[in-house]
Protein backbone atom coordinates (compact mmCIF):
# COMPACT_ATOMS: atom_id res chain seq x y z
CA UNK A 1 0.00 0.00 0.00
CA UNK A 2 1.49 3.46 -1.17
CA UNK A 3 1.59 6.34 1.63
CA UNK A 4 0.53 10.06 0.20
CA UNK A 5 3.11 11.91 2.04
CA UNK A 6 1.37 15.36 1.18
CA UNK A 7 -1.90 14.33 3.05
CA UNK A 8 -1.50 16.67 6.15
CA UNK A 9 -1.46 19.44 2.95
CA UNK A 10 -3.69 18.21 1.10
CA UNK A 11 -6.60 18.66 4.23
CA UNK A 12 -5.59 22.12 4.13
CA UNK A 13 -5.95 22.95 0.78
CA UNK A 14 -9.74 21.01 0.97
CA UNK A 15 -10.71 23.45 4.06
CA UNK A 16 -9.47 27.09 2.23
CA UNK A 17 -11.08 25.68 -0.88
CA UNK A 18 -14.54 25.36 1.09
CA UNK A 19 -13.79 29.27 2.90
CA UNK A 20 -13.19 30.45 -0.80
CA UNK A 21 -16.20 28.84 -2.16
CA UNK A 22 -18.68 30.32 0.83
CA UNK A 23 -16.96 34.26 0.40
CA UNK A 24 -17.18 34.06 -3.65
CA UNK A 25 -19.52 31.69 -4.47
CA UNK A 26 -19.58 30.61 -8.19
CA UNK A 27 -22.70 28.98 -8.78
CA UNK A 28 -26.14 31.08 -9.56
CA UNK A 29 -29.28 30.40 -7.31
CA UNK A 30 -31.40 31.50 -10.74
CA UNK A 31 -33.58 34.13 -8.25
CA UNK A 32 -31.39 37.10 -8.35
CA UNK A 33 -31.18 39.35 -11.88
CA UNK A 34 -27.17 41.02 -12.69
CA UNK A 35 -27.93 44.50 -11.17
CA UNK A 36 -27.67 47.46 -14.23
CA UNK A 37 -27.93 51.09 -13.88
CA UNK A 38 -30.72 52.54 -15.89
CA UNK A 39 -28.40 55.95 -15.44
CA UNK A 40 -25.66 56.61 -17.33
CA UNK A 41 -21.84 56.02 -15.47
CA UNK A 42 -19.99 58.83 -13.51
CA UNK A 43 -17.98 59.33 -16.83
Amino acid sequence: MDVNDNACFLIERVNLKSIASKLAPTETTGNKKPRHSKEGGAF
